[in-house]
């Protein structure tokens, strides 16, 4: 299994995590597949984490993910996430985040932290203001 997926328990918070043998090249398309799968599942909106903080990716990588997540399966406008929020260290990461809120990619929103902690708490903290505002 090249990555695990699980909604918290009484939150609509969706954490998958990617392990470190996880190639997006052979498993993306599977990947996203099955989370669209779990996703049709819920009964509400989540925020919805993918930690890839224990992945190595090139720049290549990064950008045949981004292109299958928001072209060919549009993962991140699902209408069952609200946010999308990934864990990972990696500076291109982080500048491919900032591509994706572009018009090539149908200006996707994703926030890049850098551990699973950072993730929850923003998470959380988006529900709360969330649940405020209704």
């Amino acid at each position: 299994m090249s990555n695990t997926i699980e909604k918290l328990p009484n939150e609509p918070i969706l954490v998958q995590t990617v392990d470190p043998e996880f190639s997006i090249k052979t498993q993306a398309g599977d990947m996203i597949e099955r989370t669209l799968k779990f996703l049709d599942q819920q009964i509400e909106p989540v925020i919805y984490i993918i930690d890839m903080s224990q992945t190595s990716m090139d720049f290549e990588d990064i950008v045949m993910g981004a292109s299958v997540a928001t072209r060919q399966f549009a993962l991140f406008k699902h209408p069952k996430v609200r946010e999308t929020i990934a864990i990972s260290s990696s500076s291109l990461a982080s500048a491919a985040a900032r591509g994706l809120n572009s018009p090539i990619f149908g200006y996707v929103k994703l926030k890049v932290v850098k551990t699973l902690d950072e993730a929850l708490a923003y998470a959380r903290e988006s529900v709360r203001e969330m649940r405020r505002a209704s």
